[in-house]
């Protein structure tokens, strides 16, 4: 997450101009993560994806000078990680890139292919999650809510670090987020899974403090 100023103004739905922008900020907001190391070509692919699946949610929070912040998600996350695979030729030209420039990201990669779309759950398929979040923390609940609910999701969920991350994780208890369960990914690294369910609506769509 960034500190980036933003103002109270409701989010809009994204459009194909607004991606570069979305991966700019992304690339300030998650400078480390896996899928910046991909490089703006595969992010480009990527909020593409989440842009034109039709269970997408792709918001940006605009300012004078361009977009302040973006929230990213999709309902029924097995069936968009699906539509990736389906569409890997897709994300094949970018991958290769990025690991001409960085051959150390190869066992990074297989490990996510093999994995991708492993993580969503397996009960129930009106779920929505939320895989990218880079705004101002007191707004980037915004929209999402109301969008998932719209959309006929009965929970949001995400995932992120459960070491060395006490701001983020505390943010999201604010939201009204509960933790569901805790798990090793790659290399050791441990993540928290949270939830928050439609019912009551709680912070994630606006409508509380």
């Amino acid at each position: 997450m960034t500190d980036t100023e933003i103002g109270q103004d409701q989010p809009r739905q994204a459009i194909a101009a607004d991606i570069p922008a979305i991966v700019e900020i992304h690339q300030a907001a998650f400078a480390d993560a896996f899928l910046t190391r991909l490089g703006s070509p595969f992010l480009r692919k990527y909020y593409q994806a989440v842009l034109s699946y039709h269970g997408g949610i792709l918001l940006v929070s605009q300012g004078q000078a361009g977009l302040k912040g973006f929230v990213a998600g999709f309902l029924r996350p097995r069936e968009f990680y699906r539509g990736m695979r389906q569409s890997r030729w897709t994300f094949v030209g970018p991958t290769i890139w990025a690991l001409v420039r960085d051959p150390s990201l190869f066992a990074r990669v297989i490990y996510n292919v093999r994995r991708i779309g492993k993580s969503a759950p397996n009960t129930l398929s009106n779920r929505c999650e939320l895989s990218s979040i880079a705004v101002r923390p007191d707004c980037s609940g915004k929209g999402v809510g109301t969008q998932a609910w719209a959309k006929g999701a009965q929970c949001v969920y995400l995932t992120t670090d459960a070491r060395a991350n006490d701001a983020t994780n505390m943010f999201y208890g604010r939201l009204g987020f509960q933790v569901r369960k805790r798990f090793e990914q790659y290399h050791g690294r441990v993540m928290n899974e949270y939830v928050i369910d439609r019912v009551p609506q709680l912070a994630l769509d606006g409508r509380s403090s």
